[in-house]
Parts: structure tokens; sequence; C-alpha cells
């Protein structure tokens, strides 16, 4: 029976013969990724050309840096966390890992993800099987925060969406429970990752309190900049009556609820359930401005920060699979 650390040892074979075999698992995994890429892109695009919206590029290269910025925090907390369970990995590649291995969510599955970001860092000093297991714990704290964030401004500030507030309680309790550390340590046995490491055990024991709070900022710092990001987009499109330091709380909420939501869902990219979250809490926050036609605005907003975040995605992704560390 494969395991987790199984899956994710992949590295070129040594036999000539076998070359081969490994060039079309990298094209079979690059076209897999191509495709849901298109297809995400092509949908996005489709829906825009009805929208009557002047669209200020500006604003929404701003919002493609920003996210890309976004990334930062959660790839160290990714880093952090192989780091205390005994993996010596160098930053910039556990950060070049990180980003290329964020196309792996187009697939469906998103198994790719963690195959691609384990196969990355792998190496004689980090053991591939521990570096997937890491990829969960971020992930998974990274959920996990911002339902918690998204739970506790619901029910402050949007009085009316308590669905949404169960929604975002449900979420936090999901993702967080995995992250314990004496549940992860227990899930990571019973996946035989690290079997063939006598001192598993002891590296494991690195996972504590203080590495879930440590997860927590800063993946909550993470959520910050994705509301910056939403914010750049609503001034993308001309929105501009609220100010930052007056809209961020309720766009971090917004925005980390609808990746969550899309995230559990399993949907490739959280397609249509992140679009129709974002939509939903948008709504009442539009509402209060002259924008005219909300249901517009709010579609034209989802759909272009799904084009931004995805081509800012290709973009890095690209610019950093090229790249090597001196």
């Amino acid at each position: 029976m494969s395991t987790l650390e199984d899956l994710t040892e992949i590295e070129p074979p040594k036999p000539s013969g076998r070359k081969w075999l490994f060039l079309a698992a990298k094209l079979l995994i690059i076209g897999a990724v191509a495709w849901g890429i298109r297809g995400t892109l092509a949908d996005g695009v489709e829906q825009l050309r009805h929208a009557t919206f002047d669209l200020q590029w500006g604003w929404l290269v701003v919002s493609a840096v920003v996210y890309i910025l976004a990334n930062l925090p959660c790839g160290w907390f990714w880093y952090y966390s192989m780091h205390a369970l005994g993996q010596q990995t160098p930053f910039f590649t556990a950060f070049r890992a990180y980003v290329i291995g964020h196309l792996g969510k187009y697939v469906p599955g998103k198994a790719l993800v963690v195959i691609m970001r384990a196969a990355f860092v792998r190496s004689q000093t980090a053991d591939g099987g521990v570096a997937a297991a890491c990829v969960f714990l971020e992930t998974l704290t990274m959920m996990a925060s911002g339902a918690a964030f998204a739970a506790v401004v619901l029910a402050f500030n949007f009085a009316d969406h308590w669905k949404f507030s169960l929604l975002a309680i449900g979420l936090a309790a999901i993702t967080f429970g995995p992250t314990l550390p004496p549940i992860f340590r227990f899930i990571v046995r019973r996946l035989g990752v690290g079997r063939r490491d006598p001192n598993i055990d002891a590296k494991l024991r690195g996972l504590n309190a203080r590495v879930v709070i440590i997860g927590w900022i800063a993946t909550l710092a993470s959520w910050v900049l994705y509301g910056v990001s939403l914010w750049a987009v609503l001034k993308g499109i001309g929105i501009d009556t609220f100010t930052l330091a007056e809209s961020i709380v309720a766009l971090t909420a917004t925005s980390a609820l609808a990746v969550v939501a899309g995230f559990v869902s399993l949907i490739p990219g959280g397609f249509g359930v992140r679009d129709a979250v974002l939509i939903e809490m948008l709504r009442p926050f539009l509402a209060a401005t002259d924008v005219g036609s909300v249901e517009a605005a709010a579609l034209s907003t989802a759909v272009l920060l799904r084009l931004v975040w995805l081509v800012a995605e290709v973009v890095a992704a690209a610019i950093f699979y090229f790249a090597r560390r001196r």
C-alpha cells in the first residue's frame, strides 16, 4: 500500500532506460496543470466580456503583486515547520517550491500541490514525506486561521449572514483539529511518513504549540494581504468609496471565507464555490457604494480577482522555475 512518502519520492532515475519515463511523467504533470489553468482562464475571460466597467490596469497590477507577497508568510511557515521537524532546506528552495506548487491546485484532487512541493525540496537533508506532511500542516493552519478570523468578523459585522457565520465556524473546526500537535503526529505516523528514518519520532516532537501559534500569526499576515489584493481589484473597477483602513477587516474576512470554502470543496482552484461565496459576501459591502448594479460589480470583482491571482501565480511560477539559488 502506497504511503504519502512513497508518492513524494520523485527524482530522476539513474538508469538511462527510465529517464524517458521520468520525462513523460513531468510532461504529464505540466500538461495537467496547463489544462486546468486554460479552463479557468477561458471561463473568466468569457464572463468579463459583458462587463461595463472601465478597468484601471495599474490597480490590477498592484493586486497581483500584493497577492504574490501574500505567499511569503505562508511559504515561510512551511519552511519553518520543515526545520522544526529536522529538515534542512534553504528558504529560497522552499519558497520556490511553494510558489511553483501553487499551480497544482488547478488539477482535480489537489494532491499535485503536495507532490510538486515535496519533489522540489527533497534532498539528502530533506525527506520528501516529511516535507509533504508539512504541506498539510501549513495548508490546514492557513485554512483554520482564515476561517476563524472570518467567523469572528461575521459575528460582529455581518449579522444578516448567520449562515456564513456557521460555515466559517464549521470550516475552522474541521481544519484546526488536524493541526493540533498530538493529532498531527498521529496522522503522520499512520501515513508511514519518515518510516526509514530511525529518528523520526524525535523529529516529530519538534512540532509543538509554539510552532502552531507561529503558524497562525504567519498565515493571518497572509490573509490580510489577500484582503489588500481584493481591495486593489475593487479599485481596479472604479470602486473607491472606502479607504483601505476602513475596509481591510471586512475584505480580509471576505477573501478568507471564500478561499477556505473553495479549498474544502476540493474543486480545482475552488472554481464556482469561491466565487459564489465572494459574490454573496460582497453584496452588502457594494450596496453602500454608488456602483450602480451591485450584482454586476460583485460578479466582475469575483472574476477579476480569480484572473489576477491566476496570472500572478503563473508568472511567479515561471520566474521561480527558471531561477536557481547561487
